[in-house]
């Protein structure tokens, strides 16, 4: 919200998260009076999910009763959401569709059992490899970006709407003329199991106080 990272950000920051959050039918009433800028929250309690379900192959076996359950409930969570994205096909009728940026993506992706682990917060790809699709077709091409941060959503949406970015930022615009070459995350801040991500292409380092901690005592003894 304020495209900074967790270490930098502060109370008094600007933030995108100022705009009002709409329930999808609230929303669509919104869109007929332009100019408009909203924040639509698309939550479900989930479930019951249909069908098979197919975990992933790092679910441990001993987990795999419960975890396939709450997979199910995940699933229709997600069937539910789609249902009220799809409410907003309507506003097609209001002729803004071309003229509108759209942006969809999420605050993080679940564990669901992979690693052992549930819930979300950690440097796993499950957890920090989420969804984001931006829409503009006035301006914007169909196109695929390899990374991409939470940071880089404010910046990017205020270029296109033609509003100047905050002064500090450190996000970029996503469709500026240097493309990102690394991503950088932080999860936990100032708990004890804290811990930060750098990625580029297809490699990974990730760090934490115990990382940090046995990096010093081998330099230490090489010493």
């Amino acid at each position: 919200m304020t495209a900074k990272y967790p270490h930098a950000a502060r109370d008094q920051d600007e933030v995108l998260g100022n705009l009002k959050a709409l329930t999808v039918e609230t929303a669509r009433q919104a869109f007929a009076k332009t100019p408009f800028a909203v924040r639509i929250l698309l939550t479900s309690l989930g479930g019951p999910g249909r069908g098979l379900v197919h975990m992933r192959g790092n679910v441990p076996s001993d987990r795999e009763p419960s975890e396939r359950a709450e997979l199910a409930n995940f699933y229709g969570a997600c069937s539910n959401i789609d249902l009220a994205s799809g409410k907003f096909g309507r506003a097609r009728q209001l002729n803004v569709a071309q003229d509108t940026v759209v942006c969809f993506t999420s605050d993080c992706g679940q564990q669901l059992g992979s690693q052992g682990l549930d819930g979300a917060e950690v440097a796993f790809e499950e957890s920090v490899r989420i969804p984001l699709a931006i829409r503009y077709p006035r301006k914007l091409k169909p196109e695929a970006r390899d990374l991409a941060s939470q940071v880089d959503i404010m910046p990017t949406l205020l270029t296109l709407c033609g509003m100047e970015i905050p002064a500090g930022v450190q996000g970029q615009d996503l469709f500026g003329k240097e493309p990102r070459e690394v991503a950088f995350a932080e999860g936990k801040f100032g708990e004890p199991d804290e811990w930060r991500m750098l990625v580029r292409g297809y490699d990974k380092l990730i760090a934490n106080r115990r990382a940090r901690l046995r990096t010093f005592l081998i330099l230490r003894r090489s010493l």
